[in-house]
């Protein structure tokens, strides 16, 4: 049996850009969120 290669996707420069800007707003909104109902 030969091991297949397989290609893993990497993200690129700017899909890492905004997969940061994405997680930033949706913790910042998350802790809004949370601070007005506590």
């Amino acid at each position: 049996m030969v091991p297949v290669v397989r290609n893993i996707p990497t993200m690129s420069e700017w899909g890492l850009i905004a997969f940061a800007a994405f997680v930033g707003i949706a913790g910042i909104w998350f802790l809004r969120r949370r601070r007005v109902t506590a």
